[in-house]
Parts: C-alpha cells; sequence; structure tokens
C-alpha cells in the first residue's frame, strides 16, 4: 500500500470526526505507541504460559491438625492444582524432597487420619532451598514450623528470651527469599487460619497453614499464574491473601469507568494491555466539581486504577509528567498521517498524582483554571521512582504466631519475609501507567 492510498484511507476513516469528538482508539493507539516507544515501560508480558506446577506438602506430624481443621480449603487447592503435568512432592524429615504421584499421594495423604503425619521432622528450608535453585513455579504448603531435629534446644526469641523449643526461631527462610525477590520473583502467600489444642496445657493456640505461591519472573503475567491465584483466592472466604515482588506492579483497571462517580465524561475507554486510559471531560464541570466539594477531602477526578500487588507503597515512590498533545493529535486528524517531528510539549502544574486507599488518581492543579484552547489533549505518565516498600503491620500479623506451650512468639515466617522485603530494590523510573484527560470548553 503506497502513502497515498494510505493517506487517504486515513482522511476516510477520520472524515466523519468534528473537532471535539472523542479521540478514535485507533488513532490514540497510534499516538500512545509513538510516544511511549522510548519509555523505560514496565514488562507485563507472558513469557512462558506452559510451565508445570511444583507442589511441596509438608508431612511432618504437626501438620494434622492443621489440614485438619482446613482440609475443606486443601482439598478445593489440590482440585484447582491438578493438572495432567502438575510435580508432586513430600517434605518432611528427607534431606531431599521426596516426589510423589497424584495417585500415591491420595493413597498416603489423608488430612483425616493422624497415621499420615508420622514424620518428626521438617526440613522446609531443603524445600525452599530447592524452590529456589530450579526457579519453576511452586506451590508450598506449610505450618512453616522449621523442625531440623527431633530433639528440642535453647533458642533466642525476638524479645531475646531463652526458650527450649523444637521449632527454628531464627530468620532462617531469609536468604533464599530474598534470592527469590531479587530475581523478580513473586512470593503469594495465603494464609488459612485454624485453631488447635496444646497437648500439654489444652490451651487452645491459633495459627495458620500457609500456602505460599513461588512465581518465577517469566510467570509473573500469564494467563495460567493469573488464574491460578484468582481461583485459590475465591475458593474461600477465610483466607487472606499477601503479594511480595519487587517488579509485580500489574495496573488493574477492569471498571467501567474510573472518573469521580459525579462527573460524567462525554467518552471514555480503556485499554488495560496497552496500559493507559482515556476521558473526554468539560473543564467547566471539573472546577465546578472542586468548587461544589471544597470541604470533600478526596478531591481525585480519576481514581479506579489500582495494582495488582498488596505491598504497601508510599506517595513519594511515585511521580507523573504531563505533555500537552494537542498539536500531535490535531495533525494526525487533519492530514491522516502521524507528523513525528511534532513533538510534545511539556505542561507542569496541570494535574497532581493522588495515591490513595491502593489506587492511583488525578486531579487538577488549582492553578489549572481555564483553557486556552477550545480542546487541549493532555497525556499524564505515571512513573514508579524506585525507592523501598514499606509493609503494613497487619499484614506481618498473618506471618507469625504465639505458641501457648512455651509462652513465645514464633516469628520466623515473619521476619524472614519482612527483611527480604525491605531488601527489594523497586524498578527505577518506569513507566507504569498513561493518562489522557481530552478537555473541552
Amino acid at each position: 500500500m503506497n502513502n497515498a492510498i494510505a493517506t487517504f484511507l486515513a482522511l476516510l476513516f477520520l472524515s466523519s470526526c468534528t473537532a471535539i469528538d472523542c479521540c478514535e482508539e485507533l488513532v490514540l493507539n497510534r499516538i500512545h505507541k509513538h510516544l511511549t516507544q522510548d519509555e523505560n515501560l514496565l514488562n507485563t508480558s507472558c513469557r512462558t504460559n506452559n510451565s508445570p506446577l511444583h507442589v511441596y506438602i509438608d508431612y511432618s506430624d504437626g501438620m494434622f491438625p492443621a489440614l485438619n481443621e482446613a482440609s475443606k480449603f486443601f482439598y478445593s487447592v489440590l482440585d484447582i492444582v491438578n493438572e495432567p503435568d502438575t510435580r508432586y512432592y513430600r517434605v518432611g524429615s528427607t534431606s531431599y524432597p521426596q516426589a510423589v504421584t497424584k495417585s500415591q499421594l491420595e493413597q498416603q495423604f489423608d488430612p483425616r487420619k493422624d497415621a499420615s503425619f508420622s514424620d518428626t521432622r521438617s526440613e522446609l528450608d531443603v524445600a525452599l532451598a530447592n524452590i529456589v535453585k530450579t526457579n519453576a513455579l511452586s506451590l508450598f504448603i506449610s505450618d512453616f514450623e522449621l523442625v531440623k531435629t527431633g530433639s528440642s534446644s535453647l533458642q533466642r526469641t525476638d524479645d531475646g528470651v531463652l526458650v527450649n523449643t523444637y521449632i527454628t526461631l531464627d530468620s532462617w527462610a531469609l536468604k533464599d527469599l530474598d534470592t527469590w525477590l531479587s530475581n523478580n520473583g513473586s512470593l503469594e502467600i495465603f494464609a488459612s487460619p485454624y485453631v488447635k489444642n496444646d497437648t500439654l496445657t489444652n490451651e487452645i493456640q491459633s495459627q495458620y497453614l500457609y500456602f505460599m505461591l513461588f512465581v518465577p519472573d517469566n510467570n509473573l503475567y500469564c494467563e495460567k499464574t493469573t488464574t491460578l491465584i484468582n481461583r485459590i483466592k475465591s475458593s474461600s472466604t477465610s483466607i487472606q491473601h499477601l503479594n511480595y515482588s519487587q517488579n509485580a506492579f500489574r495496573i488493574i483497571n477492569n471498571v467501567e469507568n474510573s472518573t469521580h462517580e459525579i462527573l460524567s465524561p462525554n467518552c471514555y475507554y480503556n485499554k488495560e494491555k496497552q496500559l493507559y486510559e482515556y476521558h473526554q471531560l468539560i473543564h467547566d464541570d471539573l472546577l465546578n466539581y472542586i468548587m461544589l466539594n471544597d470541604t470533600e477531602e478526596d478531591k481525585r477526578i480519576l481514581k479506579g486504577v489500582q495494582f495488582s500487588n498488596q505491598t504497601s507503597l508510599s506517595a513519594p515512590n511515585f511521580r507523573i509528567e504531563t505533555f500537552d498533545i494537542t498539536d500531535i493529535h490535531e495533525t494526525y486528524f487533519s492530514e491522516g498521517i502521524l507528523n513525528t517531528h511534532i513533538k510534545p510539549t511539556p505542561t507542569p502544574n496541570k494535574f497532581k498524582l493522588v495515591y490513595k486507599d491502593g489506587r492511583l488518581g488525578l486531579k487538577l492543579d488549582k492553578t489549572f483554571t481555564r483553557l486556552s484552547k477550545d480542546r487541549e489533549l493532555y497525556q499524564v505518565n505515571v512513573y514508579l521512582k524506585g525507592g523501598k516498600t514499606s509493609l503494613l503491620e497487619t499484614d506481618l500479623q498473618l506471618l507469625e504466631w504465639y505458641d501457648i506451650n512455651g509462652q513465645f512468639n514464633v516469628s520466623a515466617l515473619k521476619n524472614s519475609v519482612k527483611e527480604a522485603v525491605q531488601r527489594m530494590k523497586l524498578p527505577e523510573n518506569k513507566l507504569l501507567y498513561t493518562y489522557y484527560i481530552d478537555l473541552i470548553n
């Protein structure tokens, strides 16, 4: 197709538009691709969708009360992961995880029978090291009590108190978790609560059974992984889900309209795969909204975008850059071609970024009170600046429990995850998302 024909078709496509028509998706797609081609883009592509899932199950004797109470959720998860290529491993007293078939698993492993849990040791560290070494999509099911030997020893708690216990209390998982996260892997933790009676004191002890999904970097944005996570999350109303990754900033914007409910945009669409959304709004409506709601604390006009991971992020981790791309769009509209010689005009002090309740949003800058043209089209890029993550204390509480018998907190998992996450370095200057704000008088 020669340039003349291409130009004619483009003009034919645009011939029905007027100066205040909404920006067509095909037009904006091309403009967006051109404007972001040199950006440090967040990689949200799936690089392998056929990786078999490796399932590690703790067979130690301490697992009986956990699975006895959480058996419904456990069997639901086993049904979810039951694929022809799924590989199963027994974790316990052996120095290396033992491969078992699905039929062996069904014959030997019954959460309703105490005899299924005969291992007096739980070599969880060996299994964790193997997960990191193989770098495979893996699910680890355990109460996360590392028992290296069959005898107790004096160990020091977080409070500095010496206690005699079988359970390893130090941050034994830190090295492997740090390696996993620093290699851009994602850690999904599903915590299922359960209670058990202490055999010595007959008191009730509250704990969690953990279903820990290790997602390698090349599986992060795959449909198989997303489906697996969503199915596990929806299989029980009592589980709680945590996610930690330095590179898993997948944007969720599946809402019909992320514009503030008080406003009514002329046009709206979001392009999830291209990580942008478009709004056409009347500028006076925005000003009236702000003036009529001057007592409202939340001034976001756009607030539907959120991250898929639950790592707590603070506002200073983000920055925005705003460009006036009106001329670029008008040239495309009038000439039917994308003029690459026209550069976007940096225009600060138009919008401000707001991060609240786990969602990104934009609000008008207080100085942006009028348009200089009948129509102005803005590109607002949201970048991750880097830095470190901050964790929610309520999340960390899910990762430890109180030993009724010994009268101390078992904080090995909490301390390991906390330190590993705090060591994470977030990506520098990654373009996370783009808003296109089309304002008309």
